[in-house]
C-alpha cells in the first residue's frame, strides 16, 4: 500500500506561522488602541490599517475600526464594518451593542435635521446675540454699551473723553455760580457772564464735546450690537 503523499499547502509550520501573525495583529490593534487614548488618531488609523491587511477578518481590528468611526462621527461607516464583524462574529456582543448605539445617533441626527428645517434654519445660539436695545439703554451711561458688545477699547475712549469733558464744563460752571452775591440770579448765563472769555470758551467747547460723546456713544452702541452678531455668526461659519 502506497502511504499517502501531505498536501502541497500543508506545512509542519503552517499553524505557528497563523499564530504569529494572530499576536502581531493583536498588538498592532493594542497599540492603535492605546494612540487613541492619547488623541493620537493619525497613528491609531495607520496601526489599524497595518492589523486589517495582515488578517482583514479579525476581531479586535473591526472592533476598534468601527469605535474609530463613530468618534469620528462617521456613523454609516461605522454600522459597515461593525455589520461585518457581528457576521463573522454573532457571539461577540460589541458589534451589536455599538450598532445599536450608531443607529440611535443617526436618528438623533436626523430628528435635529428636520427640527432645524422647521423652523427655518434658526441659529440655536441666537440667544448671545446683543440687543441693540439693551445697548441704547445702556448706554444712559456713556461707553457701557459699547462693554455690553465688548468693545472695551472703544468703551474706555468714549467714557475717558465723557468724564474729562464733564469735568471741564461743570467745575467752572459751579465755581462761577458759587462766586455770584446772593442778590444774583443763579442761573447758567449769570455765571457764565462772570468767567472770563477763555473759560467760557474752555466751558462751551468742553460742553459740546461732552454732549457729542454721549450722542455718539448712544448710536455706536446700537450699531456695534448688530456688528457683534453679524461677527460672532461669521465666525460661528468658520468652525
Amino acid at each position: 500500500m502506497t502511504p499517502q503523499q501531505p498536501t502541497p499547502n500543508a506545512t509542519p509550520d503552517s499553524g505557528l506561522q497563523d499564530q504569529l501573525r494572530q499576536e502581531k495583529v493583536g498588538a498592532l490593534v493594542m497599540a492603535a488602541r492605546r494612540a487613541l487614548r492619547r488623541g493620537d488618531k493619525v497613528t491609531a488609523k495607520s496601526e489599524l490599517q497595518k492589523a486589517l491587511k495582515m488578517d482583514v477578518n479579525d476581531c479586535g481590528a473591526l472592533e476598534l475600526l468601527g469605535e474609530f468611526y463613530m468618534a469620528e462621527g462617521e456613523q454609516e461607516k461605522a454600522i459597515e464594518v461593525l455589520e461585518k464583524g457581528h457576521k463573522l462574529y454573532p457571539k461577540h456582543a460589541a458589534f451589536e451593542k455599538n450598532i445599536a448605539l450608531c443607529i440611535l445617533d443617526l436618528e438623533e441626527m436626523k430628528r435635529g435635521k428636520t427640527q432645524a428645517a422647521t423652523i427655518g434654519g434658526a441659529d440655536p445660539d441666537a440667544w448671545m446675540d446683543r440687543k441693540p436695545l439693551y445697548a441704547a439703554i445702556f448706554s444712559v451711561l456713556p461707553g457701557a454699551g459699547q462693554v455690553y458688545n465688548g468693545d472695551n477699547i472703544s468703551a474706555a475712549i468714549i467714557f475717558g473723553i465723557w468724564l474729562v469733558t464733564s469735568m471741564l464744563w461743570y467745575f467752572p460752571l459751579t465755581n462761577a455760580m458759587s462766586q455770584l452775591p446772593h442778590s444774583a440770579p443763579h442761573t447758567w448765563s449769570t455765571a457764565l457772564a462772570q468767567m472770563s472769555g477763555f473759560m467760557r470758551a474752555v466751558f462751551w467747547l468742553a460742553f459740546a464735546i461732552n454732549i457729542g460723546a454721549g450722542v455718539y456713544a448712544f448710536i455706536d452702541a446700537i450699531v456695534g450690537a448688530n456688528k457683534a452678531n453679524v461677527r460672532r455668526r461669521q465666525e460661528r461659519a468658520i468652525l
